[in-house]
């Protein structure tokens, strides 16, 4: 059964449930409420309306009818506008079937295909072709959060451009300063939300849904997943509001997944990244695919299904080997370096390090230089070169240090603390390393770093043990001696 058909049954569920304890109104006739929706369309034009009462169940249909009314005639941008400000500052408690945001979006998309544009071009536009606002953007970025006032807010937020390149900036920087890009998602998230007719339509919502989207995608990098979680409950609830919520809310299924995959639970990332990635293709988000495909390539590699895994990630190679996908091609060596190691194919990869370790290292992304170290670091010691496979990875410890990704910091510890083991065959000197990757593991909730951890930890009590017993023995025999 697919989600969708999940969250329709559930919703269902729900409904009965809500229903079975109250009188479940029967509305108005459809003349009366054509009525009221004349009088409502009236005061709409001459900003008469009063807000904060809750919605009843017959205002509803009203407002239903006002939004089917402008669908029928041929509305300007203006009026639709007003109706959306009327929806959305009217009171919605107890909106269990997110009504509201159905009609802000229903909204949204007459305003679009008024202008000729089609909802779901409209939602990739915006968010794809932004101007150059850097100067300003960087002016506004070079204050502090905690010295930066509103006044400073407002005139930076002074349109929906600058909002928009905002949002551009912190998706491309979020990889690279990850606890950076959630503060100042978190910061402009909080300050938009309470500006009310900030922008056009639904623009408003397209901007708090990509900004809540890349906070929980930095969230994700640095393992606080319940904050990731929250993120993205706030953001497909935004994203509902949407002329075309399908790209953002596809975007909001892939972070999840990514997710999900933090947490260990991988057979949900298994069964879904297919499907995902195909619906990117049809969406025209190709980039989004091959980020889909490449992140799925990644998660069947760590289940052992290194072929299928390496035959994604070549096919990767050749498709974005190219100026097209630059910016991906990077994140794709990284992989395919890493896939080529596992499977064994060690002069493959050797070659492929020194073909493109440079174009990795401009990329600039911390993350991907240390994933770099952490791989030729299990290739060196897999092929018996242990003093250069411990300074890799003491190198790849560094970096995901100063990435700020614990995590992978102590999974780098914990390989280490293997190959330091390998070489000197002493316990303690493995398991002072081991130490820090042990707490590390578990605080951040990192299943696949732990159970590493604790193998290696029963191993180096068993040598320990095994250390014990035999000088318990030559103990013995030294007694048993004549002196």
């Amino acid at each position: 059964m697919s989600r969708h058909h999940q969250e329709l049954r559930q919703g269902i569920a729900r409904w009965l449930a809500f229903s079975s304890r109250v009188e479940v109104p029967l509305g108005v006739s459809r003349a009366a409420v054509a009525a009221r929706a004349e009088q409502l369309l009236t005061s709409l034009s001459d900003e008469r309306f009063a807000t904060g009462t809750p919605v009843q169940e017959d205002a509803k249909d009203v407002v239903w009818a006002v939004v089917r009314g402008a669908a029928g005639s041929k509305p300007n941008i203006a009026d639709l506008e007003r109706i959306s400000r009327f929806v959305r500052r009217l009171n919605w408690r107890g909106d269990h079937f997110g009504e509201r945001n159905m009609l802000l979006s229903e909204i949204a998309s007459l305003g679009w295909q008024y202008r000729g544009i089609t909802p779901r071009l409209a939602a990739l536009m915006r968010m794809e072709n932004v101007g150059d606002r850097s100067v300003e953007l960087d002016r506004y970025l070079a204050t502090t959060l905690s010295s930066r006032s509103d006044e400073q807010r407002r005139a930076y937020f002074c349109s929906t451009e600058a909002a928009f390149a905002l949002c551009e900036r912190l998706r491309r920087t979020r990889d690279v300063t990850p606890a950076h890009a959630i503060a100042e998602a978190a910061d402009a998230f909080s300050f938009l939300h309470g500006i009310d007719g900030f922008g056009s339509l639904d623009d408003l919502e397209l901007i708090l849904t990509d900004l809540a989207i890349t906070a929980a995608g930095a969230s994700r990098y640095l393992c606080r997943l319940d904050a990731a979680d929250s993120w993205l409950s706030a953001a497909a609830q935004m994203a509902a509001a949407v002329c075309d919520p399908r790209p953002l809310l596809a975007r909001v299924r892939y972070t999840r997944l990514t997710v999900l995959h933090r947490r260990g639970c991988d057979s949900e990332t298994l069964t879904e990244f297919p499907a995902l990635a195909r619906e990117f293709e049809q969406l025209g988000m190709e980039s989004d695919s091959i980020k889909t495909r490449l992140f799925g390539a990644k998660v069947l590699k760590l289940r052992g299904d290194v072929r299928r895994a390496l035959d994604i990630d070549l096919e990767l190679m050749d498709v974005t080997d190219s100026a097209r996908h630059a910016t991906l091609c990077p994140w794709v060596v990284v992989e395919l370096f890493d896939c080529l190691t596992v499977s064994g194919e060690y002069s493959r990869a050797l070659d492929l390090y020194r073909q493109y370790l440079p174009l990795v290292q401009r990329a600039g992304i911390p993350m991907l230089s240390a994933d770099v170290f952490l791989t030729l670091g299990s290739l060196l010691r897999n092929t018996g070169r242990l003093a250069p496979a411990i300074e890799a990875f003491r190198t790849a410890k560094q970096a995901f240090a100063s990435a700020g990704e614990s995590s992978f910091e102590a999974y780098a510890s914990v390989l280490l603390a293997e190959t330091l083991l390998k070489q000197t065959g002493s316990p303690e000197l493995a398991y002072s390393e081991l130490r820090h990757a042990l707490h590390s593991a578990v605080k951040d909730e990192a299943p696949h770093t732990r159970t590493a951890a604790l193998a290696l930890l029963a191993e180096i009590q068993r040598r320990r043990q095994e250390r014990a017993s035999r000088l318990a023995v030559l103990g013995a025999d030294d007694r048993a001696r004549p002196q």
